[in-house]
């Protein structure tokens, strides 16, 4: 345990003061003060040694001036015995009211005298540090000149007053934390202290607590270092053998003792924007423990404790509590998976026609039968689990899809009923959220209505006229829409006439639900802002009602189907039906959708990463567009129906081509990145219909051709002198409107995108061979003049830019440009706030990587670039540290390259050597004491010495290819490196 007191001499002892010991005051002349030596040796009452020491204090101009700024020096001598009488006799608050009415020098030596004696409250820390923002050291010096006068003494200078300052604040600090004791009783009051402090910007204030934090940092050392001890162990051993209660509670434990410590040093470093070193190193351990609970032993609940716990704790580093964050939202949703799992497993298993039967034979809830009884138990097991939790609508959720299911899949809105009924007479007890009930409610009305319809349609259809009139009256008494009621009250029109009638179903093969990206992503040396977006929830329909087309004659064709002919009946061909619903499907719609569905189907459970799930996602949004709402003959779903069967194993096969080209597709999801989960799922499953699909719509993949590397350099848009060309004829062309700087962005884009339309090209922004060559004929068509870009309707995609030079990432991709940037961003090369957009700033920061770890020193993306950045680290270790600092400062530096040497021309330019250690010149030499930063930025403190005198100072140094920006209190310059 560090404890500052142990010695034999405490730091700060006003009492001992020379003034004090010899009775005597500032202003005493010499005559006096050795008149006073000679009372003081004759009363006995301090040792003499200490009596010699006084009188040599005084009369000796340089030790006086720690004695005068020691003293209650800018206090009238009536207020000197009263605060001195107040040290013996006053309780706390009486001894804090004295002192703030007096002057800042001595409020601070009198509260430091205080400090030593008992342990300061937070009140008095901050009136210490207060007084040190206020003292003047100009104003000091010309009142010990006055006084110096008086007492026939020469004064000091300006340098000598500010260094024995710096001497007092020291002790000061010495005497704060010696009053403390230790570390744990140090800590509330100054985190108090702390606080009081950085809720007001005051630089004076800051500098004073800065003193007072680096001192408590080698004071609470010792206790911090056991405590990280004690949790990098425990966390080691929680990697190799299950967590109990009690070791997360101990882990737990620590955690919370050391953040109590390391708080203060933590929101002060916070502050100034940066992440406190251990507290970081500290959070990459629990971080990585967090990732390996989850993935190796798929214990959720014990990474989501820790990771609650670590939120908290490290909440001040702004990127480790953005991650964090985002990793308890997954663990919570891991957690869910694994709660509702039994529920969606059944579901998803059981016979939808068995439980159609039991369903429309003894309902749903308490006494319903078979299939439906285990899914009630079921259904009201997981209400149980995820009762007051974020998902507690899931569970029903997951059985209304059922219901949807069975409505709309198996054309039992019978059995549809019987559960909609009952999830709204348990909503009167456990209560879901509003809108789904609304939704279910607006369910009951559908199901309904179609079971009351289908009755109608089946009596139609086997000849019963007169039930089928009783049915329709029945409808016909229902809420209808006005279209409606006029379609069935010609159809009861029609029946009366004994009519017969071939009616179209409306039908609804189900929405596809999109899949939970289960994203696995590998354990990167740092929190970052980037990750996928995962889709939004889905606002579903109600359940489409039965209804029959409106006719387009007086007439109505007969009830059966002709027989379909040879050709017919040998036909396969699909025919994508229009996007939007309420549209009367041919067969060869009908084949569309019933075969896509089967292939997507197929597919679901073998997607292997997120790029593959948005894949999947932007198909069944199509499927969707197309499929959810139609009308259809009865007659052509089962044959339909019926070469769904036949085809089976053929349509999974063309499934698995779909998926075979994704995957034989450059992707950016082919590499681990910034973007992606640490938390690996062991197998990607979907998940309850929570989500709705991306907005772009493709066509069908299996006929859609894999895309092609773009590997001709001439159509290289990273070039900046092709993108400069690009831009250029684009501009000439009147198509582009913005500068041609080579940064290749969304205005580009669009740009090429309005060209290749005009000319006849695919409608894509996609820069190849036939594009360049169109673009730099003298044929190519112009934009209409005048014309002003137009704004599509809905957003539209942008194209994937393949990777170049056998690298897996293309800088010109938002999501891959995002990617890098966090990456440069993180070894502290980049400090653009854009993510997105590869631009000057981002190639100026991967020149400045590229240099700095032996590659060729230019703006190039390839593979070399793309490994040796991705698996470098920000330095962690202090050997780590030093060389990463050495490697951008080390050498010799100068503002006139001509000075270096062997340079011609000659110049009288300075020479600054500089290392790790420190700076020197001609006259000048600066100590460096301590250094933080990363990448190209760093920070450091310094004692520096110019022309004899020395000072403290703290110097910022950034690194920009061979220039070198010094900047400090005095100003700021730019050098150059010479030629090693």
């Amino acid at each position: 345990m560090s404890n500052i007191s142990n010695g034999a001499v405490r730091p700060f002892q006003l009492l001992r003061n020379p003034f004090f010991v010899l009775r005597v005051d500032p202003t005493t002349p010499l005559d006096r003060i050795f008149e006073a030596v000679e009372d003081a040796l004759a009363d006995g009452e301090v040792p003499e040694d200490d009596i010699v020491a006084a009188r040599e204090a005084l009369i000796n101009p340089r030790q006086r001036t720690g004695a005068e700024l020691s003293y209650l020096f800018d206090s009238p001598p009536s207020h000197v015995a009263r605060l001195v009488a107040a040290l013996n006799d006053s309780a706390p608050s009486a001894i804090l009211k004295e002192a703030e009415r007096t002057a800042p020098l001595s409020r601070s030596n009198f509260l430091a005298e205080v400090s030593a004696r008992t342990s300061a409250s937070s009140d008095v820390l901050f009136s210490i540090l207060d007084a040190h923002a206020q003292i003047s050291s100009p104003d000091l010096l010309a009142k010990i000149q006055s006084v110096r006068r008086q007492a026939g003494i020469v004064s000091p200078s300006l340098e000598a007053v500010e260094e024995a300052l710096s001497i007092l604040y020291e002790q000061h600090v010495k005497a704060m934390l010696a009053g403390l004791k230790n570390a744990d009783s140090a800590a509330a009051p100054l985190r108090e202290c702390t606080k009081r402090i950085l809720a007001v910007s005051d630089e004076d204030r800051l500098q004073a607590l800065d003193r007072l934090l680096r001192a408590y940092a080698q004071f609470a050392s010792s206790e911090l270092g056991e405590l990280e001890e004690h949790i990098t162990a425990l966390a080691e051993q929680l990697k190799t053998r299950q967590a109990t209660t009690g070791d997360i509670g101990e882990l737990l434990d620590h955690l919370r003792r050391w953040l109590n410590l390391a708080q203060p040093l933590i929101d002060s470093e916070a502050q100034k924007g940066r992440d406190e070193t251990r507290s970081r190193q500290l959070y990459f351990t629990i971080r990585n423990l967090c990732i390996d609970r989850a993935n190796e032993h798929s214990d959720f609940a014990s990474a989501l404790a820790i990771s609650e716990v670590a939120s908290e704790i490290f909440r001040s580093l702004p990127r480790a509590s953005e991650q964090l964050a985002e990793d308890a939202q997954l663990l919570k949703e891991r957690i869910t998976e694994g709660k509702i799992a039994p529920l969606k497993k059944f579901i998803d298993g059981v016979s939808k026609w068995t439980i159609a039967a039991d369903l429309e034979n003894g309902g749903f809830g308490p006494s319903a039968k078979g299939a439906a009884h285990d899914i009630w138990n079921l259904f009201l097991a997981t209400l149980a689990e995820l009762k007051d939790s974020n998902f507690a609508d899931l569970p029903w959720i997951l059985v209304r899809g059922l219901a949807i299911a069975l409505n709309n899949e198996e054309n039992s809105p019978v059995a549809a009923k019987a559960i909609i009924e009952q999830l709204l007479r348990l909503s009167r007890d456990i209560i879901p959220s509003t809108d789904l009930i609304e939704k279910l409610r607006d369910d009951l009305r559908a199901v309904t209505k179609n079971a009351n319809e289908k009755r109608v349609l089946k009596l139609v259809e086997g000849g019963n006229t007169s039930a089928a009139l009783r049915g329709l009256d029945e409808v016909l008494q229902t809420d209808l829409p006005p279209e409606d009621r006029a379609l069935y009250s010609q159809l009861r029109s029609k029946l009366q006439s004994q009519r017969n009638v071939r009616f179209a179903k409306w039908g609804f093969f189900g929405l596809i639900a999109v899949v939970f990206i289960g994203a696995n992503l590998s354990n990167n040396s740092g929190p970052s802002s980037q990750r996928p977006v995962p889709p939004t929830r889905p606002v579903e329909a109600p359940l489409p009602p039965y209804q029959a087309p409106r006719p387009s004659s007086d007439t109505f064709p007969a009830p059966t189907r002709i027989p379909p002919s040879p050709a017919e009946q040998t036909d396969l061909s699909e025919v994508k039906p229009p996007i939007g619903s309420g549209s009367l499907l041919t067969r060869s719609n009908i084949r569309y959708c019933r075969f896509q569905k089967a292939r997507l189907k197929s597919i679901e459970g073998d997607l292997r990463n997120s790029f593959e799930t948005e894949e999947f996602n932007k198909l069944a949004d199509d499927y969707n567009a197309r499929c959810s709402n139609f009308r259809y003959y009865e007659s052509d779903l089962r044959i339909v129906e019926e070469e769904v069967r036949g085809r089976a194993a053929t349509l999974i096969q063309e499934g698995s081509r779909i998926s075979a080209a994704w995957r034989s597709r450059p992707t950016p999801s082919n590499v681990l990145g910034q973007d992606s989960s640490p938390f690996d799922a062991k197998t990607v499953t979907p998940t309850a219909p929570t989500t709705q699909q991306p907005r772009e719509i493709l066509g069908v993949p299996a006929s859609r051709p894999a895309t092609s590397p773009l590997d001709d350099v001439a159509t290289d848009l990273l070039d900046l002198d092709i993108a400069n060309a690009v831009q250029k004829r684009l501009l000439e062309l009147g198509f582009f409107r913005g500068p041609v700087n080579g940064v290749w962005g969304p205005q580009s884009r669009s740009a090429l995108r309005a060209f290749k339309m005009a000319n006849g090209l695919p409608t894509d922004d996609i820069y190849d061979v036939p594009t360049a060559g169109r673009l730099s004929s003298t044929a190519a068509i112009r934009a209409m003049p005048g014309g002003k870009p137009t704004t599509p309707a809905e957003p539209i995609q942008e194209s994937y830019y393949a990777p170049r030079g056998g690298a897996t990432v293309n800088p010109l991709n938002r999501n891959d440009a995002a990617r890098i940037h966090n990456k440069l961003r993180e070894l502290g090369y980049y400090r653009a706030s854009n993510n997105n957009l590869w631009s000057a700033a981002s190639r100026g920061a991967l020149r400045e990587f590229k240099m700095r770890n032996g590659l060729e020193a230019n703006d190039v993306w390839d593979i070399d670039t793309e490994q040796r950045l991705m698996a470098a680290t920000a330095p962690s270790t202090p050997a780590d540290i030093e060389a990463a600092f050495s490697a951008v400062v080390a050498g010799a530096w100068t503002t006139d390259p001509r000075a270096c040497q062997g340079a011609t021309g000659g110049s009288d330019a300075l020479i600054v050597t500089m290392t790790t250690k420190g700076a020197e010149t001609d006259g000048a030499r600066c100590d460096f004491q301590s250094f933080t930063g990363s990448g190209v930025t760093w920070k450091v403190a310094a004692v520096c010495t110019v022309s004899g005198e020395t000072r403290k100072t703290t110097i910022s140094l950034t690194r920009s290819n061979d220039a070198l920006t010094w900047s400090s209190p005095n100003g700021t310059t730019k050098y150059l490196r010479c030629p090693s």
